[in-house]
């Protein structure tokens, strides 16, 4: 019996562990799979699903345009945001992008969603 109890708390802890892992990457599939299908199409495309640019600028001889969200402090004082970044081909997205704190862009998902 010893032996069949240790199995399922072995189970149960694989199982916690699984289910934790699952919901802190669920942001950042949620906004993966919001931001994919923008890829390939024009910049107002991603001006009416994500609202105007908060900046925009040259990297590696391309234009970047950045969108930043939901920009606090956390309680050590650190910098939280979600940054989306779509690297521009003329006016076509070739590529986006986003990097952020998880809270933060688990808010921006939940607004793209909504869209």
């Amino acid at each position: 019996m010893g032996d069949r109890f240790a199995g399922n708390v072995r189970n149960v802890a694989a199982l916690a562990c699984g289910l934790a892992l699952f919901g802190c990457g669920l942001p950042f599939s949620q906004i993966r799979a919001q931001l994919s299908p923008l890829q390939g199409q024009p910049l107002s495309a991603a001006t009416a699903k994500l609202g105007q640019p908060t900046e925009e600028r040259t990297q590696f001889g391309k234009r970047v345009v950045i969108w930043k969200k939901q920009w606090t402090l956390d309680a050590d004082g650190d910098d939280q945001e979600c940054v989306v970044q779509a690297y521009m081909k003329g006016d076509t997205i070739e590529a986006i992008h986003f990097t952020g704190d998880e809270s933060q862009c688990y808010r921006f998902a939940e607004t793209l969603a909504k869209q």
